[in-house]
């Protein structure tokens, strides 16, 4: 017996917080910089070396113990620099002047609303979806590729399935 398809438009609606805020940009800034982070430990651990002969070096005042800092300050820039994308991604995922969002798998698209305003984004702008246990990212396409999480709790199975289902027909892909 065949399953009766899903029919739209499918309604949901949540709220958002700053602990929604907080675990959206860390998944979303640990996934998009794996490879970063690895190259960060690394960095931090020679830091710390360097740091220690340094510090041994002034001690027993040798006239070297500057070519230490050269590392030191080598490996800090990488650092400062992933510390401060981390900081601007969580700017971005907390500045929602209007914390209650309800969101419309419809035929056309997903809309997101708030009491200011509403935004329909079609299915074939929809490029990437990357989900987490508790949080999708949607990755849009507009004259530049935007990000929007999307908390799994409030949504229902009917509504996960029609957005995969509609993203993948319209050639987005889900990871």
């Amino acid at each position: 017996m065949e399953k009766p398809p899903v029919l739209l438009p499918k309604k949901t609606a949540y709220e958002w917080s700053r602990e929604l805020s907080k675990t959206a940009a860390r998944r979303f800034f640990l996934r998009r910089f794996r490879n970063s982070i690895l190259f960060f430990y690394i960095n931090f651990a020679i830091g710390i070396v360097c740091l220690a002969g340094f510090r041994a070096g002034l001690i027993q005042h040798e006239q070297l113990a500057w070519i230490y800092l050269i590392p030191i300050i080598v490996c800090s820039v990488p650092t400062m620099i992933l510390a401060f994308t981390y900081l601007k991604i969580a700017k971005t995922f907390s500045e929602f002047p209007n914390k209650r969002f309800s969101i419309c798998a419809e035929e056309a698209g997903l809309t997101f609303q708030t009491s200011e305003s509403s935004t329909t984004v079609k299915w074939s702008n929809i490029k990437r979806i990357w989900k987490f246990s508790d949080f999708w990212v949607i990755f849009r396409q507009t004259p530049r590729l935007v990000c929007s999480p999307l908390p799994v709790a409030p949504l229902s199975a009917e509504i996960f399935k029609t957005i995969e289902d509609k993203v993948r027909q319209h050639g987005g892909q889900i990871t």
